[in-house]
């Protein structure tokens, strides 16, 4: 703390504490030693030397300001640099290695778990990790080594993998023996992968898998712990590699992680789901990324090579084009393993589900099957046996193993099911939601989830997803869903899930599910409708970028003006349902649009900001206009609740100036900079009525007649009751 305080008053005891701290932590104690130390002592200790560490720069700003800091970094150089100083008894490869045999190594404790409760094993390795929240000295060991790699990559890197190439070379005399070096074979290795974070070029990828990582991956039916360590953390390599390997070691890597997925042995099998997950969910990221290419590729993919064009760009195109090449090749051979493998992956999965204990272990695996599901697409439907077989067993186990100290896991379990069975059902539709194994686990889910008052955001958000998969399904599947409408009402009334919420909503309206969801929720649906308007509003938020930024919505992925366009949708459905119960509810948030629309229009939306507003000024002109329609005097109204608004006629001129082409123009870029925004393509509930929610506008001239018509027949109306004398 004093360091951190004042660096220059602690500059002369600098040197003293620091190497006082490494031999107490690192240096000088047996690894006995370090197991009767106070945990909170050996984080203390090693934070010290982390901030030590950290502190070079601000005694660099020290001394460049012409003040004395000499000694700490003197002390620093010696200690830390590749050139250490002759005869000087600290050396940076000893720290290093005494890290990762004292800190981040299995301890007596850990391999005994390793037999006796290898789930709480699994959890408890892979929580203490870099900038892990809760002060353990593995943690603390792996910042200190992260540290020194920001410092000095290259060295770092090379102490380490110096380190492991050393201990592959070990042969063990005794059990003893070979337990020791399994134990710090695998911290090396851990420490390796953490190094590669920050360095992933430090290891010769397909070199390391086919020395190091591949004779440690073969089927091995006579072995024994401790053979498994080595066995399961080079499984977890695999998954740091896979980036780094070609297409043709990719797949038998995958092949090999497969085989150890089959592994009796709890910890290698768990791995092995976790890096098979981690490698499927490699290939969605791929095929979403050549999806948005397909049509926002460069510059150069779309260059129109002409006699002008020079040799550099005529090279530059052509490497772009093999580029593009071998990447959708490789994809391919990667994705005829997802589908070859997916019979066994599943069979496995669900045996697996049978053996564990821990609903942790539970969610790590069906977030494997969740991916796969998800990856197959539409050629899921060999693979619906085996699943739809599985559901009734997996949520009879959901019930059965949930405990005391399950909690925050039942959640997670609860999302993997909704966000696995939202992929099936959006693949399979009415097949799927017909199908009665599928039914039995659905409802049961979602009632589970919305039983729960206090339904936390992000699991609501996944039960919510699903829930607006299934309104295209039609009636009889979403009918189930009516005695849930209570639950998303309170989900929005605390202010989240705006999106899902009106866009659910509309879809039960429109499938005709009125009188099961208005006469109680009239109210709660018109506060809510208000409160996404009025986050989208300039003039009541303070500035247009409130509106448009990422994070502003009802969740952290939406922009608040995304949540008002489908809270207009769902309250154009109800003008035109409910058009006199409608006009009084309406007036509050017609001045919002108002106020909405004037801003937009005052500021001719110049930048980013305000052409945002784009998006919503067309469709509340759209909305006003049709109100007009039905009662002109509601114009009048309007300006009377919109205090920024000056007059009936300037309005008129800024609900006029969202009818033009140049402005639909202006709004059709938008919407595509928010798709790109949002790495997805369009996307959005599939049930009737969704008018522009990510919806490409392509036909800039026909969506401006459409409001023009609007614009033409709420002002006609307005005029001819003005001729009648009657306003």
């Amino acid at each position: 703390y004093i360091l951190q305080l004042s660096p220059k008053g602690f500059a002369k005891y600098f040197r003293s504490f620091l190497e006082m701290y490494i031999n107490v932590a690192l240096l000088k104690p047996s690894l006995q030693d370090i197991s009767l130390m106070e945990e909170k002592q050996r984080v203390i200790v090693l934070e010290f030397i982390v901030d030590a560490v950290l502190s070079e720069k601000t005694y660099q700003s020290i001394q460049h300001r012409g003040e004395e800091a000499s000694e700490p970094l003197q002390t620093l150089k010696n200690i830390f640099d590749r050139n250490e100083s002759k005869g000087y008894s600290f050396h940076i490869s000893n720290i290093i290695r005494s890290v990762l045999t004292k800190y981040i190594a299995l301890n007596e404790e850990e391999c005994m778990m390793w037999q006796r409760d290898p789930e709480e094993l699994v959890q408890k390795m892979e929580s203490e990790n870099h900038d892990a929240q809760d002060s353990t000295p593995r943690p603390s060991g792996i910042d200190l080594l992260m540290v020194l790699v920001d410092r000095d990559p290259e060295l770092t890197a090379k102490i380490v993998k110096d380190y492991f190439y050393e201990l592959t070379t070990q042969t063990s005399t005794s059990s003893l023996d070979s337990l020791r070096i399994s134990v710090q074979i695998d911290a090396a290795l851990r420490g390796l992968g953490e190094v590669m974070a920050k360095v992933p070029d430090c290891v010769d990828a397909p070199k390391f898998y086919n020395e190091y990582l591949k004779p440690n991956l073969l089927p091995n039916p006579n072995e024994i712990f401790p053979g498994s360590i080595v066995r399961a953390r080079s499984v977890w390599m695999v998954g740091l590699l896979q980036n780094h390997l070609p297409p043709s070691l990719w797949s038998e890597a995958f092949h090999l992680v497969l085989e150890n997925l089959k592994s009796n042995e709890k910890i290698v099998s768990l791995l092995s789901s976790t890096t098979l997950t981690a490698m499927v969910g490699n290939i969605l990221e791929i095929k979403e990324d050549q999806k948005r290419n397909k049509e926002h590729r460069g510059f150069l993919d779309d260059f129109d090579l002409n006699s002008e064009s020079s040799v550099d760009e005529i090279e530059k195109a052509e490497q772009q084009k093999v580029k593009r090449k071998d990447q959708e090749e490789a994809l391919a051979t990667k994705n005829m393993q997802i589908v070859a493998t997916a019979s066994a992956v599943m069979s496995r999965c669900f045996e697996l589900l049978e053996t564990f204990n821990q609903i942790a272990s539970v969610v790590r695996v069906l977030q494997l099957v969740a991916f796969y599901v998800e990856t197959l697409g539409e050629t899921i439907k060999p693979q619906l046996g085996i699943l739809c077989d599985a559901f009734p067993r997996i949520w009879r186990l959901a019930q059965q193993r949930v405990g005391v100290r399950d909690g925050p896991w039942i959640d997670r379990l609860y999302s993997s099911l909704a966000t696995m069975i939202n992929h099936l059902v959006s693949r399979l539709n009415v097949a799927g939601t017909q199908d009665p194994r599928v039914q039995s686990l659905i409802y049961p889910l979602l009632s589970h989830i919305f039983g729960n008052r206090s339904v936390q955001e992000s699991l609501a958000q996944d039960a919510l997803g699903l829930w607006r998969t299934i309104l295209a399904s039609g009636k009889d599947a979403a009918r189930p869903l009516c005695e849930y409408v209570p639950s998303l009402m309170r989900i929005m009334e605390r202010g989240e899930q705006y999106f899902l919420g009106f866009s659910i909503l509309e879809g039960m309206l429109v499938l005709g599910f009125q009188q099961e969801i208005l006469p109680n929720h009239w109210d709660s649906i018109m506060y809510c409708a208000q409160q996404s308007l009025l986050k989208a509003c300039p003039t009541a938020t303070g500035n247009a970028e409130d509106a448009v930024r990422k994070g502003g919505g009802s969740d952290f992925g939406r922009i608040a003006s995304e949540d008002a366009m489908i809270a207009t949708s769902l309250l154009s459905l109800l003008l035109q349902q409910y058009p006199k119960e409608m006009h009084e509810r309406l007036k509050p948030i017609l001045g919002i649009m108002a106020e909405t629309i004037w801003c937009a229009y005052e500021a001719k939306l110049e930048n980013t900001s305000q052409k945002r507003l784009a998006t919503l000024v067309g469709t509340y002109s759209e909305t006003i206009f049709y109100v007009v329609y039905q009662n002109p005097a509601t114009l009048l109204e309007i300006i009377d609740i919109a205090p920024n608004v000056p007059n009936v006629e300037s309005f008129i001129y800024a609900l006029l100036d969202a009818t033009n082409v140049d402005f639909i123009q202006d709004e059709a870029s938008v919407w595509e900079e928010i798709e790109n925004e949002k790495k997805a393509g369009p996307a959005g509930p599939q049930v009737p009525n969704m008018r522009y929610e990510y919806a490409p506008i392509l036909d800039i001239e026909g969506l401006a007649r459409q409001r023009r018509f609007f614009a033409a027949t709420g002002l006609s109306s307005l005029l001819m009751r003005y001729i009648n004398g009657e306003l």
